[in-house]
This record gives C-alpha cells, sequence and structure tokens, in this order.
C-alpha cells in the first residue's frame, strides 16, 4: 500500500509536481494523439490545481492534513497515467509490426 499511496506525500507538499505530469501527458498527447494521456493530463491538470487550492486551505477548514479525498483521488489518477502509457505505447508496438 505504501508503494501506491507514499508518493502521494509528495506531491501534497510540493503540488507543482502534479503540474509537471500533467505537462509530460500533454506531451504524450500531442505526440501520439492519443486520447487515454489528454484525459489524464486533465485530470492531473485539475488535481494540481485543486491541491494548490488545498495547500492554501481554501478547500478545507481546520484539519487539511487528514486526506481521506487521496483514497479516492490517488488510484483514479494512477491508473489513468498508466492506462495513458499503455495504450500509447501499444499502438506504437502493434502499428511497427
Amino acid at each position: 500500500m505504501e508503494l501506491i499511496f507514499g508518493p502521494t506525500a509528495i506531491v501534497i507538499g510540493y503540488p507543482w509536481i502534479a503540474g509537471v505530469v500533467a505537462v509530460a501527458l500533454g506531451v504524450l498527447y500531442a505526440q501520439k494523439r492519443n486520447r487515454a494521456a489528454q484525459k489524464a493530463a486533465i485530470a492531473w491538470g485539475v488535481y494540481c490545481v485543486y491541491e494548490y487550492l488545498m495547500k492554501a486551505r481554501l478547500l478545507c477548514s481546520g484539519d487539511c492534513n487528514i486526506r481521506i479525498d487521496m483514497l479516492l483521488i490517488w488510484p483514479v489518477l494512477l491508473l489513468a497515467t498508466l492506462l495513458a502509457f499503455w495504450t500509447a505505447f501499444k499502438r506504437q508496438k502493434v502499428a511497427a509490426e
């Protein structure tokens, strides 16, 4: 479980990392025209804004350190990212054959 949820602490502390992931997925979309990469890039971008608002304490009242929302958000982002890379490079392999 720590392998899956461990990186959340880093991204919560440094929300700009989510923006970097969004840009990387956006580049993947631009190169491969992969809709899964596009959707994952949008999801990461929205999450980046959300995380900045959480850090600024605009979306939470009181203790923002208890992040039950991450139990839902993080697996969705992880699956979207893995699906984007898998479909982008699976298509490339099939096209090469």
